[in-house]
């Protein structure tokens, strides 16, 4: 038994895409000729929700293009988010990625000899140097007398020196402007004739740019965030760098608000940094329980058996899907998901009787609605809430499933929320029913109620599925008790 988390996603040296369990090859064919035809400055924003597989897929793009002859950089700003300044953490980036695309020595120096230099041309704006620490003081608050005074006090001046002072704060800052400007000019046409330097006349017109993929944004303290945003707006717009940021654009809108503040249109504001936005499609979840099954390598544990609705990771895995779908899981809560289910299977004896599909219900329930879950096993009200919502959810989710008006697995949940007792309670109820149904007199009134002959055989199923697991099993309890008390704790299975 081991705790283990999914490895880090592997990029195929030979087949960029060997890894791509969704599906996205095709996005990137799609895209790619999109950004082949772009000739100026861009910034294309690539939204998809936190934890769906963005990062793998701009790595596998990213690799794909370089085989294609293209250059790329890769920056992963959640990585430098410790950095001071965005600025230099990207421009070190850019040297390191374009020196390693290089075969040739000379060449790769010559890259990192221009990009130093176009970065030291920067160093004149960035951090607003050109100003003492003093004069920025003041600069920030000349308006008040009395404060200038104060600060004047504090470093033992006279009150005959504000006029001196204010007369030199104001033609420093003028100079400081002017030196600042005149860097960014002067960083911007280096850098963009070190874009230029990096091709020759045998390059084909649009592989003449660097596509630079920015990733993990969204996960950056906020003012570093908006930091390097501006910085791409401001400083690096030049031809020849095309930006692709990998973000979900909601948690990155938020990073908007936190640094102009509440009254802002976080979403407007966000749009100036982009010129076009494209949107990941939502990722197959079957696929991704299907490869996370065979990553832990659930099939080779001694008592599974295929062709079994109990003991199948087939079935283990359509279940887990469907439900996963049904609360909107991301890739990422999966894998956390799955390195649960693997430590908890895995501590199991020999003779184990799990119930994987139970097994399953209970890991996305307990992950995505643990408080109602403990509720519906302990109050009947709750109990009926939580099975409506599942219904709704798996309903709207796998509409094939649905047989008059009822998801084919909330058959089951209903029996996994329901002991020995309460199957007894409902089989009768059932039997008084059915009788009912077969009395003319009895089943006018029943029909009047919306009692129907497909009610009593939905609840007959139910009773007949439960007394299936009470028999081969010997479950006496909630049979969903066992799995959450085994995620709980990655122990034993222990049916009481």
């Amino acid at each position: 038994m081991a705790l283990q988390k999914v490895d880090k996603y592997v990029v195929g040296e030979e087949d960029s895409w060997v890894n791509d369990k969704l599906d996205r090859k095709r996005v990137a064919e799609y895209l790619t000729p999109i950004i082949a035809s772009v000739t100026q400055p861009f910034t294309i924003s690539l939204h998809s929700p936190f934890g769906t597989g963005k990062t793998s897929f701009i790595q596998s793009w990213q690799a794909d293009l370089q085989k294609q002859k293209y250059k790329t950089v890769y920056f992963n700003a959640w990585e430098t988010d410790f950095s001071q300044d965005a600025f230099f953490a990207f421009m070190e980036a850019v040297q390191r990625e374009l020196k390693s695309q290089e075969t040739d020595p000379s060449v790769a120096k010559t890259i990192v000899d221009k990009i130093a230099k176009a970065t030291r041309k920067g160093a004149g704006f960035v951090g607003e140097k050109a100003l003492p620490l003093i004069l920025r003081g003041l600069a920030t608050k000349v308006a008040g007398a009395e404060t200038v005074q104060g600060l004047l006090a504090l470093i033992g001046q006279s009150d005959a020196s504000v006029g001196e002072l204010t007369g030199t704060l104001a033609e420093e800052g003028l100079k400081s402007q002017r030196d600042a400007e005149k860097s960014r000019i002067d960083f911007r046409t280096d850098l963009s004739n070190t874009v230029k330097s990096l091709f020759d006349e045998s390059t084909p017109a649009e592989k003449r740019k660097v596509i630079v993929f920015v990733d993990d944004l969204d996960r950056c303290r906020p003012s570093y965030a908006i930091q390097l945003l501006e910085a791409i707006k401001h400083l690096f717009s030049v031809d020849g760098l095309l930006f692709i940021l990998a973000v979900d654009e909601p948690q990155l809108a938020q990073a908007v608000t936190s640094v102009y503040g509440t009254g802002i249109d976080s979403r407007g504001s966000l749009a100036r940094f982009l010129d076009w936005r494209y949107s990941l499609p939502k990722p197959k979840l079957s696929v991704i329980c299907e490869y996370l099954a065979s990553r832990y390598r659930l099939s080779e544990l001694p008592w599974v058996r295929e062709g079994s609705d109990f003991t199948s990771i087939n079935v283990f895995v359509e279940f887990l899907a469907i439900y996963a779908d049904g609360y909107s899981m991301s890739v990422r809560e999966l894998e956390q998901v799955f390195t649960l289910v693997n430590l908890c299977l895995r501590s199991q004896g020999k003779t184990s009787r799990l119930l994987m599909p139970v097994l399953a219900g209970a890991a996305i329930l307990r992950h995505a609605v643990r408080d109602e879950l403990e509720a519906a096993l302990n109050d009947s009200s709750s109990k009926k809430k939580l099975i409506q919502d599942v219904n709704d959810r798996l309903c709207r989710v796998d509409p094939r499933g649905v047989i008059k008006g009822e998801h084919r697995f909330v058959e089951q949940l209903k029996c996994w929320l329901m002991n020995q007792d309460q199957m007894n309670v409902l089989a009768k109820e059932a039997k008084d029913l059915e009788s009912g149904l077969n009395n003319e007199g009895a089943h006018s009134s029943l029909s009047k109620k919306g009692l129907s002959h497909d009610t009593v055989t939905n609840m007959l199923n139910v009773v007949h599925y439960r007394s299936y697991i009470l028999t081969q099993f010997n479950i006496k309890e909630e049979p969903i008790r066992a799995p959450i008390r085994a995620l709980d704790t990655a122990g034993q299975m222990i049916y009481e």
